[in-house]
């Protein structure tokens, strides 16, 4: 099968600024209240901090308090920052938020981009360079492993893959289907860093790079 969609990989933010005054809060720190308030967060409890990436880790736990947004104080918080293979690559966020659909994520980029934090995205943590899939204690990181759906479409022609899938599940659930597809070399690379990276494949010469299969994006 030569076709396959990546789903569930960004979002995008949208401000609205608030009207002026003598004493109006800076351009920034309005847009972000107005933006929060919109996603129903009580800025009287949570007032809007941009740059405060403390801030940004209660407003996500607020938001999706069922064990979705880790800090240090979880016990799973280290589990997840070990996943990536190579130690360079094990960083200490802010918190650890991990979203479970595309809409989730939606929500998420909004309340970063209005709080100006800095933020790193994770499908599988295979690269072994600082701060591609990682952050420090300055910014959040999303941790894609949740969006892991696969489906093959009516015609059987394309796969559907969630970016927070490694490479290993979607060869198990092509093969089961009787398909084949074009990936890693590697079984547990993850889906959306390789396929951001162009997807260097060992049929390369035969169809391309892994990402040239790509039918959309979401």
């Amino acid at each position: 099968m030569r076709n396959f969609a990546l789903a569930s990989l960004a979002a995008a933010a949208s401000l609205c600024g608030l009207a002026s005054s003598a004493a109006a809060p800076s351009p920034d720190t309005a847009a972000a209240t107005t933006t929060l308030k919109s996603l129903g967060v009580d800025t009287s409890k949570f007032p809007a901090q941009p740059g405060d990436p403390s801030l940004t880790c209660k407003i996500l736990n607020f938001l999706y308090p069922k064990n979705e947004t880790f800090t240090a104080a979880s016990t799973l918080y280290t589990p997840l920052v070990d996943i990536p293979w190579s130690q360079t690559c094990w960083l200490t966020p802010a918190c650890i938020v991990t979203p479970k659909s595309a809409q989730e994520l939606s929500v998420i980029i909004r309340v970063i981009t209005a709080l100006k934090t800095k933020f790193a995205v994770r499908s599988g943590g295979h690269k072994p360079t600082p701060g591609f899939n990682g952050v420090g204690p300055d910014g959040v990181l999303i941790a894609m492993q949740n969006i892991n759906s696969l489906k093959l479409s009516a015609d059987t022609k394309t796969l559907t893959v969630g970016t927070g899938n490694r490479w290993r599940d979607a060869y198990n659930y092509a093969r089961v289907n009787g398909k084949i597809i074009v990936g890693g070399r590697e079984p547990m690379v993850g889906v959306g860093g390789f396929l951001l990276g162009g997807g260097v494949n060992l049929f390369l010469n035969t169809w391309g790079l892994a990402l040239d299969l790509v039918t959309r994006f979401q």
